[in-house]
């Protein structure tokens, strides 16, 4: 659609509805090809190896839109084709026989009460949306953060920052198995307590440097909070309503939070809200999960 220069937005729409499909796939596999006990670690190869894509796509497709955006754009139709092959290569997944296969909305208002049926699930996915929210309007802050503050000019420049987030959370993933195993889930608070921190100190550098070490601490312990509570969700899944529907679910919360998240942003944005003021509600935010995390998840 981009490339014909049809409306922008409707290609970002395709690309939605595309990761929608993909994303309960792809994760929702995971239980049904390792055995329980590395499931965190499972998770952690996958969220790892995906940001990691993401990374290597940001910093590569920054510096070649500063050069040709139609390239750009070329090389992701590429990228995409490739991915849609290597689909094939993937084994069938068994299909539930928890819930019947009919695609209507009736199936998912279903499947979005029974993942939340339970106070500990409620929680997890409370606080991974929470989560995802504020590291998605995070990203759309540092635009407006990144020229203010630091000066930034180009694409390359705002997404040199990114690639630190990004980094940091393929060591987060890396580091998380070793930490955390689903029946402690709770420590999971270790991480979201600083990250609160971390955001508040960003929000006030002047520094560069300092602004990359700090994204780079935020996506470290955003690494060590969502792997974890992904598998939790997973494992809940594969025992009731299967993993692909779980995961569906959850990223329908997520999703939904992100638009409630970023449209909020963009009303006080519209009323004069500075990024660093952002930036310290964010913060906030990510405290808020901690509390969650910390008071309610005790038990597996």
């Amino acid at each position: 659609f981009i490339v014909l220069g049809i409306e922008p937005l409707a290609g970002y729409a395709v690309v939605g509805v595309g990761a929608a499909c993909y994303g309960p796939a792809k994760y929702g596999i995971i239980p049904e090809m390792t055995h329980p006990d590395f499931l965190v670690r499972a998770n952690g190869w996958v969220e790892g190896a995906t940001i990691a894509a993401i990374l290597l796509g940001t910093i590569a497709g920054a510096r070649l839109a500063d050069e040709s955006i139609t390239a750009a754009l070329y090389l992701i139709i590429t990228l995409y084709l490739i991915s849609g092959l290597s689909t094939l290569l993937l084994p069938r997944s068994a299909v539930p026989s928890a819930l019947n296969q009919a695609g209507t909305l009736v199936e998912l208002s279903r499947t979005l009460r029974l993942l939340i049926s339970k106070k500990r699930n409620l929680l997890i996915i409370l606080a991974l949306s929470l989560f995802w929210a504020t590291a998605a309007t995070l990203r759309v802050v540092l635009v407006a953060w990144a020229p203010a503050v630091l000066h930034a000019e180009t694409a390359s420049q705002i997404a040199d920052l990114t690639f630190f987030m990004a980094l940091g959370i393929v060591a987060g993933a890396a580091l998380v198995p070793r930490l955390i195993p689903l029946d402690r889930l709770r420590r999971a608070r270790f991480a979201a307590y600083p990250l609160s921190a971390l955001l508040t100190l960003l929000a006030l550098t002047l520094s560069a440097d300092f602004a990359k070490a700090f994204l780079f601490g935020i996506g470290l312990c955003g690494g060590i909070i969502v792997v974890p509570l992904n598998a939790a969700i997973q494992a809940v899944g594969h025992e009731s309503i299967g993993s692909g529907r779980a995961v569906a679910a959850q990223n329908f919360y997520q999703n939904a939070a992100i638009l409630i998240g970023m449209g909020l942003y963009a009303l006080a944005s519209a009323q004069g809200l500075q990024p660093i003021h952002a930036m310290i509600s964010l913060s906030v935010i990510a405290l808020a999960s901690a509390f969650i995390i910390g008071r309610n998840l005790a038990h597996p």
